[in-house]
């Protein structure tokens, strides 16, 4: 599922007269490959093909346009972690893939998660992408704390760390995939620097 942004990213204005859908797609995948604020709405529009005013009137402006975008990042998100955390493995290794999802979209999108993009420019975003933001902060959250929560069932989590607390240091590893690699470290590095934090939340076991 996390494919298809880069799918539309590669065909993106296709066809001339796009669907909504596919108009949010394309949108999608330029923002989370080339940044959020990297190109005005004009160039946008003319990226995907659409006129001003008829984005204006599908969305509302460029608010309405980057709330669907993280709407759907957060839907397609939740679909591919959620596949990872949700099979029959042990944590450990559902836990190995996790990581290496990360480091695997971080390749396509240099920029990082489009979530913590939004996250970082929340000062220049509208209503309507803050709450789509929100939403899909918290929906993902809750993914990954129930996998938790899960795993401390199963004793794969320490004991003395809550799930909330663990499912944070988790997330948090998003963060530390890429400033690590935009960084200059290499990923060797990086992923050893992970596994060294990870240690103290996971119960004694290989990672990967």
């Amino acid at each position: 599922m996390m494919e298809r942004p880069m799918t539309a990213l590669r065909s993106r204005g296709r066809p001339r007269k796009a669907s909504k859908i596919q108009i949010v797609e394309n949108a999608m995948a330029l923002y989370w490959h080339d940044g959020l604020s990297s190109r005005s709405l004009n160039e946008m529009c003319r990226q995907l093909e659409v006129s001003k005013p008829g984005l204006y009137r599908e969305f509302g402006g460029e608010d309405g346009l980057i709330a669907e975008c993280l709407t759907l990042y957060g839907q397609t998100a939740n679909e591919t972690f959620g596949a990872i955390v949700k099979d029959d493995k042990p944590f450990q290794f559902q836990l190995s893939r996790f990581i290496d999802k990360i480091f695997t979209l971080h390749d396509q999108f240099p920029e990082g998660c489009l979530v913590m993009q939004a996250t970082q420019e929340h000062r220049d975003l509208g209503q309507a992408s803050l709450d789509a933001l929100r939403s899909a902060r918290e929906s993902f959250f809750e993914i990954v704390h129930h996998w938790v929560q899960d795993a401390k069932k199963r004793g794969a989590i320490a004991s003395n760390v809550s799930t909330k607390v663990a499912s944070f240091l988790i997330l948090a590893q998003i963060h530390c995939v890429h400033s690590g690699l935009v960084g200059g470290l290499t990923k060797e590095t990086v992923r050893e620097l992970i596994d060294l934090s990870l240690q103290s939340v996971v119960r004694p076991a290989q990672l990967h």
